[in-house]
């Protein structure tokens, strides 16, 4: 009535040892990519992964006020893992805590500013000119231009 795991793989399979091996999340976005990814490369062999559902937990970085969910919008975590500094004095944490606070808002605002509809042309306005050098370098050949 039930069959083994291994009598569900082809006899020569185990013999035979795939080129590359490639896991997907069993989603239905990724799955299109991986039954294209089998249909051109036979040798490659994939897998689907269900690694979204887990550990249901929240995930607190270290400086970070508020924790980040790693679960579907429609639970509750039953778990809370906090970074936190191993073998640092209350001083040395609280002086590194305030420096990786600077840099997760000097991050997010940077982001929202990034992507926001109000200063998409301010941001390329302002960067622009950063990336001169390098348009000057490619187009007289001196630097490795990107395909």
């Amino acid at each position: 009535m039930f069959k083994s795991l291994n009598a569900s793989r082809p006899s020569n399979a185990a013999s035979e040892r795939p080129v590359a091996q490639v896991a997907f999340c069993i989603d239905v976005r990724s799955e299109i990519i991986r039954r294209v990814l089998e249909t051109v490369a036979p040798g490659i062999q994939t897998l689907g992964f269900a690694g979204f559902f887990g550990v249901l937990m929240e995930y607190v970085p270290f400086g970070a006020n508020t924790p980040k969910g790693h679960l579907p919008v429609i639970f509750n975590p039953p778990y809370r893992v906090c970074e936190d500094l191993s073998h640092a004095s209350e001083d040395e944490t609280q002086r590194q805590a305030a420096k990786r606070q600077l840099r997760l808002r000097v991050a997010t605002t940077w982001k929202s500013f990034k992507t926001s509809a109000v200063s998409t042309f301010t941001f390329v306005e302002a960067t622009g000119l950063i990336y001169a050098p390098k348009l000057f370098g490619d187009s007289m050949g001196w630097t490795r231009t990107i395909p």
